[in-house]
């Protein structure tokens, strides 16, 4: 599916357009960056307008990362070569980051399901469970980080749409690869905050796609028709 390109508001605290010079290793003080992505509504308009008893319930689990991406370090890395840019890092652990991208997507482009609490999720008919495996900046293969050549910022995982009795309904991988303007720190954060926020728009309509495409679902629960629940690790 092609999507059409976010408009992103991007914020650093402070923004800094510094040169990425001397990647390698932690500074003495570090600058903060976050995403922020304004999104297009679904053609189906905002979720705003729709009452909730008249949109499906869905759970979005803790997401999960890569162990050396799920911190705040910005991953980089050229061949088999990993690193983290220094004095550079995100204002909140990435899962945090994303799972706020997602849940604005939702919130702009599904406007026929409502993301449950994970806390109190009685009566949700589905969960989502979304496996980031890449995130980080990619440099070509035999350049020198320190150069003029700017990275590729990769942003790619799975998504599994379970049903209450964790039953698989749908599954899809995503991926985006967005090229930085140029080889800064800001330059980088601008490619993160494109791809991450295509990424999310994307798992929202086919979220959405793939709710609307399931069989019909009983949403009480086996006994007495008491309402089930999906509990936050994804069992229900």
């Amino acid at each position: 599916m092609i999507v059409p390109r976010a408009a992103i508001a991007l914020a650093a605290l402070p923004f800094v357009a510094g040169c990425v010079g001397g990647l390698l290793g932690e500074g003495d003080s570090d600058q903060l960056y976050r995403l922020q992505a304004e999104l297009p509504a679904s053609q189906g308009g905002s979720a705003a307008g729709v009452p909730a008893a008249q949109r499906t319930a869905i759970v979005l689990l803790p997401l999960s990362f890569a162990p050396e991406i799920e911190g705040d370090r910005m991953l980089a890395g050229r061949g088999r070569e990993a690193f983290y840019i220094k004095d550079a890092r995100w204002g909140a652990p990435a899962p945090s980051l994303v799972s706020d991208a997602l849940a604005s997507a939702f919130d702009v482009r599904a406007p026929a399901l409502l993301l449950a609490d994970r806390r109190d999720n009685a009566g949700a008919e589905f969960a989502l469970e979304v496996h980031v495996t890449r995130f980080e900046a990619r440099y070509p293969a035999g350049t020198d980080v320190e150069s003029e050549a700017a990275p590729v910022a990769i942003f790619a995982g799975e998504a599994r749409l379970r049903g209450r009795g964790r039953e698989p309904v749908a599954v899809r991988s995503f991926s985006s690869a967005v090229p930085a303007r140029e080889n800064r720190v800001s330059a980088i954060v601008d490619a993160h905050a494109e791809g991450v926020s295509t990424a999310a728009a994307e798992l929202a309509d086919w979220t959405q796609a793939a709710i609307a495409a399931a069989p019909a679902r009983n949403v009480t629960g086996p006994d007495k028709g008491e309402s089930g629940s999906v509990r936050s690790d994804g069992e229900p």
